[in-house]
């Protein structure tokens, strides 16, 4: 077994967990529409959450092919980006714990928001990791992470919900452009 193979359990188990958090709870706040109001924002924070999940996969794979061999530091490093998205994840959405009644706008706003610090840090943290990747020169993938972060702060300190709408679009959209054409260089 290589290094990188045990670092993917790792990661897989703490990507695996926060994934099907946010799988479970969206499908029990569904369950529970005859008491709970739902609302789009929180179910659209989580889908570029969950999407950023799975870029993160990639880039784990991607870092593999990079760097010449696996460190405790590239581990932690790694681990540390993992679990800011397990606490994005894990907050996103609410828990099978919380009751389910009333509007899931009230408790995106409660709690939910809170998830989108842990996203906001974790690309923040992209751009030492890009810099200790190739140190290079700032990049159009670091601006995406810049504006990514942007995105998630808006729509935590923001308390107006068409601003919460567009941040959340915002979020989606770079996410989505980044994903497909800046981190992957347009193919998969």
């Amino acid at each position: 077994m290589s290094r990188f193979e045990v670092v993917t359990i790792t990661l897989s188990f703490v990507l695996g967990l926060s994934m099907s958090h946010m799988l479970w709870a969206a499908a029990a706040a569904v369950r529970a529409r005859r008491t709970l109001r739902l609302r789009w924002l929180p179910f659209l924070w989580a889908a570029c959450i969950f999407f950023v999940h799975v870029q993160y996969w990639f880039a784990a794979f991607a870092i593999n092919a990079i760097i010449d061999e696996w460190t405790w530091s590239w581990y932690l490093q790694m681990l540390a980006l993992g679990i800011l998205l397990f606490a994005s994840g894990a907050l996103v959405l609410p828990s099978e714990s919380q009751q389910r009644s009333g509007d899931l706008i009230d408790d995106f706003e409660e709690h939910g928001r809170l998830g989108l610090i842990p996203l906001a840090v974790y690309h923040l943290c992209w751009l030492p990791t890009a810099y200790r990747i190739d140190q290079a020169t700032f990049e159009a993938g670091n601006y995406a992470n810049i504006a990514l972060a942007a995105f998630a702060i808006v729509g935590l300190t923001v308390r107006r919900t068409s601003i919460q709408w567009l941040s959340a679009a915002g979020f989606g959209f770079v996410v989505v452009w980044a994903g497909v054409f800046v981190w992957t260089g347009g193919s998969l």
